[in-house]
């Protein structure tokens, strides 16, 4: 898989080489990672580096979610602003390939029905096993 170049600035880093098994916000120091990037149209890249994924037991499914949000603490009208599934095929909708370990970059703005102020990376974890290692940031858009 080829590597398209995404710089990566540690002020949008939601963490690196993260193991999740479950549902969950990401979190950095043990609290949700959530990124300011303010007022106005942001057109900006979703960088998940895979480096591991668990698909051995046929029915595992992570799905990253970026959202979106007006208020810090996400009390109020979240939105769903990308969407990233990987899995098993016999987990995936449509029954897609088994995902492979890599890069994913994903076009990505925080003006979809509104500008939302704030971000944070969710992970939907599905299966009798789930596992995802990865790393992810925020990125310029190449």
């Amino acid at each position: 898989m080829a590597k398209r170049y995404y710089p990566l600035d540690a002020n949008t880093l939601f963490g690196e080489d993260i193991t999740m098994t479950a549902t969950g916000n990401v979190q950095k120091g043990g609290v949700d990672a959530v990124f300011k990037i303010g007022k106005g149209r942001q057109d900006m890249a979703l960088v998940i580096d895979v480096s591991a994924l668990a698909v051995s037991g046929g029915d595992e499914r992570c799905a990253f979610l970026l959202q979106g949000c007006n208020e810090e603490d996400f009390s109020d009208d979240i939105e769903n602003l990308a969407y990233l599934e990987l899995g098993a095929t016999g987990a995936r909708d449509g029954g897609a390939r088994t995902s492979p370990v890599g890069r994913y970059g994903i076009p990505v703005s925080n003006d979809l029905i509104d500008e939302f102020t704030y971000v944070r990376l969710r992970l939907i974890a599905e299966g009798a096993a789930p596992s995802v290692t990865f790393t992810a940031w925020l990125s310029e858009r190449p």
